[in-house]
C-alpha cells in the first residue's frame, strides 16, 4: 500500500472512495458539514432517519457519489467524542477500508479533518489513521489459492487528505 499526503478540497478529490469519520451528533459541524452539503444532505437525512447516528464503526456508503469528486464515499462512525482514543479511530478506519475493498475500490483517501482526537497531535493522528489502514488491508491468505488471491482486490494508495477546505484545491 502506498501512502500520500495531500493538502485540499476533500469534496473535489477524485479518487475510488473518500472515507470521512463522523462523531456521533457531530454531523452538522466542520468538514463533514462541507461534502454533505455538496452531496445534497445525503447524510442529514440519513441521520433524520435514524439509519446513521455515527455510533462506533457504523458505516454509511454513498455510491454513486455524485457531487463530489470520489466515486463513492464512505461516513464512518467513531462514537461520542468525548470516549475517542487511538483504538476507536484505528478500528473506525480499518472497517471503512474492508467496505472500500469490497466494493473493489482501486484507491482511497481519508479526510483527515473528520479524524479529530482531542490533543492529539497531529503525526500522531495521521499514524493511526495509516495503522488502521493496513489493519483494515489485511487479509489471512494462507489457505487461499493463487486464484483467489488474484481475485481480491485491494486498494494500491491511500491519500490522507489534509486541509480539507472550500476554499483549498
Amino acid at each position: 500500500m502506498k501512502f500520500v499526503v495531500k493538502k485540499g478540497a476533500s469534496a473535489k478529490l477524485k479518487c475510488g472512495c473518500l472515507i470521512a469519520g463522523v462523531y456521533e451528533g457531530k454531523s452538522k459541524k466542520g468538514v463533514v458539514a462541507e461534502i454533505d452539503d455538496a452531496l445534497g444532505g445525503v447524510l442529514r437525512q440519513a441521520v433524520r432517519s435514524g439509519e446513521f447516528k455515527g455510533s462506533a464503526g457504523q458505516l454509511l456508503q454513498v455510491s454513486p457519489a455524485t457531487g463530489i469528486g470520489a466515486q463513492r464515499l464512505i461516513f464512518v462512525g467513531l462514537g461520542q467524542e468525548s470516549k475517542a482514543n487511538g483504538e476507536v479511530l484505528r478500528k473506525a478506519v480499518g472497517s471503512a477500508l474492508q467496505k472500500a475493498k469490497d466494493a473493489r475500490s482501486s484507491d482511497i483517501a481519508l479526510v483527515f479533518d473528520s479524524f479529530d482526537l482531542n490533543r492529539a497531535p497531529v503525526a500522531e493522528r495521521a499514524q493511526i489513521l495509516a495503522e488502521g489502514v493496513l489493519l483494515g488491508d489485511y487479509s489471512f491468505d494462507r489457505y487461499q489459492t493463487d486464484e483467489e488471491i488474484k481475485k481480491a482486490t485491494t486498494p494500491q494508495s491511500a491519500t490522507i487528505l489534509l486541509g480539507s477546505t472550500k476554499d483549498e484545491a
